[in-house]
């Protein structure tokens, strides 16, 4: 499970809390786009209402999530021969 940015860090502490009382994986992507935000990244998300990310913020999210799966070990890793 993701906890994705949104208004409020609240939402995705609920997030981890209902992860770790029902065992699934949680990876909070605030922290990354907050980082991104101070860093002065391009806009993450379209002008729009409802905070869909755009092109800077998939890839935020999408080097956060690989970041996550190859630490975790959760990505097969290719066989050398």
């Amino acid at each position: 499970m993701v906890a994705v940015p949104l208004f409020s860090a609240k939402i995705n502490r609920d997030i981890e809390h209902f992860g770790a009382t029902h065992g699934v994986k949680v990876l909070d992507l605030l922290p990354a786009f907050e980082k991104a935000y101070k860093d002065g990244s391009d806009p993450l998300y379209h002008e729009i209402e409802d905070r869909h990310w755009n092109a800077a913020g998939h890839r935020v999210a999408v080097s956060k999530l690989i970041e996550y799966l190859n630490n975790n070990r959760l990505i097969p890793q290719a066989h050398k021969e």
